[in-house]
């Protein structure tokens, strides 16, 4: 079975939720009172960007002054996940086409669509990969469903299990990370690079950045 590390920033005990415990805010892929709806981070950095730009965060100081929890998680699929990236999301890669500069945008409503198809359909996948829109370049994972912890070295024996462990408390975001991140009115740098025909890289911080 595929077998995802993925990685979270999150101000509860678990970092998801369950089929009882659905959002209360809304989110890129949910509105204020869908059902439980996970976000997981598929590169260790995504997590803090997606926290700076949703915390809208002006400046270093600002982000330096976060302090949240950092888990990981092992996201054991019974298979892969449906990828919507920008080269599939107006083609055949999704139940429901939307614009490809959509899936990053700073509306969020064409990706609320999606996951509501998605969602509904008994033969669709319920798990999405996705670009995030906080750190051009990188993915995140959404789970159209409730989900609960177990203990992080346990393989799971049902679908709603997620191993997961908390790697940190009230950590703090590297120092050099904020200006990397998009924040909203600023343009997509990895969509613009694949309108361009050409591939955005990462950023890559050392111990120098922190």
């Amino acid at each position: 079975m595929p077998e995802l590390v993925c990685y979270r920033a999150s101000s509860y005990r678990t970092p998801v939720r369950s089929r009882r415990h659905g959002p209360n805010s809304a989110g890129r892929y949910h509105a204020p009172g869908s059902p439980a709806t996970q976000y997981l981070s598929l590169h260790p950095l995504t997590p803090w960007a997606e926290v700076i730009r949703n915390q809208r965060c002006a400046s270093v100081d600002d982000a330096l002054e976060i302090r949240i929890a950092i888990w990981a998680a092992r996201l054991v699929l019974a298979r892969s996940p449906t990828t919507i990236d920008f080269e599939l999301a107006d083609g055949g890669g999704t139940l429901y086409p939307i614009p490809p500069e959509a899936l990053t945008d700073d509306d969020p409503t064409d990706c609320r669509a999606l996951a509501q198809v998605h969602r509904g359909d008994r033969g669709a996948a319920k798990v999405l990969r996705v670009p995030s829109a906080a750190l051009p370049g990188t993915e995140n994972v959404v789970i159209l469903g409730g989900r609960r912890m177990i203990e992080y070295r346990i393989e799971p024996i049902r679908r709603i299990h997620v191993p997961a462990a908390i790697s940190s408390v009230d950590a703090r975001p590297p120092r050099d990370l904020f200006r990397f991140v998009r924040r909203r009115g600023t343009r997509d740098e990895a969509f613009e690079a694949w309108r361009r025909g050409e591939e955005h890289e990462i950023p890559a911080l050392d111990a120098g950045d922190l």
